[in-house]
């Protein structure tokens, strides 16, 4: 009777509509989560980066922040710098010296950005480089978004101090020679952040610090929802293809 009543209560404050599709996002969030779970550590022999962690992620990137939105995915840097200067209208009509090809051959994971401006008047870019589960982050695999960060770096175009630009690297586990990088900067309080190239932050995260990072956030609603998660992921099945057999 009480829950009756309390529900009675919400429904004049929103719709039911609004409530149940607030639920239905909570739990295809904690579906998408669930299957990478699944892709990074149970079928980790059979997945691989494009077909699986790419193409769930593409779809999915707001397991990476609320803020950004979809710049461009698997495209090399050159277009997808292109396509930033499209939307921003940063670096038009200027002589900006033009990179080199090799380095705008670069090919990134996923491009993201935000368009809300900070309290600063700063903007916040992402770009995520993702490996295959048994992939694992090592020094040479930290060393591409290092590149990345190099080349943006000397653009005169990108580099402007009112842009904050983090790249993650993200594998199923971090080599101990790329975890000693974080003593250096653990006074910033970031989970990952293992070097700053002046307004460039570079992280190497494992997968488990992104699950973590997901269910301290939603923690409360999670808990309150008491979802099963050996269903939820099967009831809102994704269509990827089956890695375990």
């Amino acid at each position: 009777t009480e829950q009756r009543k309390t529900f009675a209560n919400v429904l004049q404050r929103s719709k039911l509509q609004y409530i149940v599709e607030a639920i239905g996002i909570i739990e295809r969030r904690a579906a998408v989560v669930e299957e990478l779970k699944r892709i990074v550590f149970t079928a980790k022999k059979f997945a691989n980066e494009r077909d699986h962690i790419q193409k769930l992620i593409e779809q999915h990137f707001w397991l990476f922040g609320e803020q950004y939105h979809m710049l461009t995915a698997d495209k090399n840097l050159t277009t997808s710098l292109q396509a930033f200067e499209n939307i921003t209208e940063c670096g038009q009509n200027t002589d900006a010296p033009a990179m080199s090809e090799e380095d705008g051959r670069q090919r990134i994971d996923i491009f993201l950005y935000s368009q809300r401006i900070q309290d600063d008047n700063t903007s916040e870019m992402l770009i995520v480089e993702l490996k295959a589960p048994y992939v694992k982050l090592t020094t040479d695999v930290f060393n591409q978004i290092v590149r990345y960060a190099n080349t943006l770096r000397k653009e005169p175009r990108f580099n402007s101090k009112n842009r904050t630009w983090r790249f993650f690297t993200v594998c199923a586990e971090v080599d101990d020679d790329v975890k000693v990088k974080y003593e250096n900067f653990k006074q910033y309080h970031k989970k990952g952040l293992a070097d700053i190239i002046e307004n460039f932050e570079l992280y190497a995260l494992s997968w488990d610090d992104v699950f973590q990072a997901f269910e301290a956030k939603h923690d409360f609603m999670l808990s309150k929802l008491k979802l099963d998660y050996s269903q939820v992921a099967a009831d809102l099945g994704l269509g990827l293809e089956q890695l375990d057999s």
